[in-house]
Order: structure tokens, then sequence, then C-alpha cells
């Protein structure tokens, strides 16, 4: 709905968030003061894209069974089945997936 169909705007009524209040005590503000700033904080934003292109830069350094063990992973197949899928037993595969997670936090501490 815009405002040349809306019902208010056409009744000669103009609601706007920047519509001005006074409270008992004489203090003005607009609806606006009162709603949330969800947005997010540009340091944020940058420290997460920081983030990504670390994290991304040391996927790609990840030898092929590394690798391979983040796309498993990431695909949410259980223990077993990536260790059957890389031909390890269940416990071998856990061992080397805790070890290759132990050096990325390692390596990516700064920023997690």
């Amino acid at each position: 709905m815009d405002c040349l169909t809306c019902p208010y705007a056409k009744a000669g009524d103009q609601i706007s968030l920047d519509n001005t209040v006074s409270d008992g005590e004489g203090n003005e503000k607009s609806w606006l003061d009162d709603m949330p700033d969800e947005s997010a904080a540009i340091a944020e934003v940058l420290e997460d894209a920081e983030l990504l292109r670390t994290l991304y830069a040391k996927l790609n350094e990840l030898d092929p069974e590394g690798r391979l063990i983040c796309q498993l992973v990431m695909e949410g197949k259980s223990e077993r089945d990536c260790g059957k899928e890389m031909g390890l037993s269940r416990n071998t595969f856990v061992y080397r997936r805790d070890k290759l997670f132990q050096k990325l936090r390692s390596e990516l501490k700064d920023y997690i």
C-alpha cells in the first residue's frame, strides 16, 4: 500500500514516524525515537568480512584430506559415515577432525 491508496492519507491524516508527540512534562519526541536500531554496526560487518576472508584463505591452504574433512562435516554427515567415506575408522576420523579444527582455531584465534 502506498500513500495514494492509504485510507488515512485520503482522509487528510498524515502518519509519519517523524511525527512528534508531547509527554506530560512538555518534552517532545518523534515516534522514530522509540524504534530500536536493528541495523548492524559497521564495525561488526567489517570484522565479519575480515573473518570470512581469513577463514576462506585458511581453508584454501588445507591439504586434500583437510578439505574433505571440512566438506563432510559441513554436509552434516555422521562421524561414522565420514570415516567410512574417507576409508578410516570413526575414531581415526574424529582424531584427525579434532586435530584439524584445533589447528584452525589456533590460526584464527585473533578472530574468534
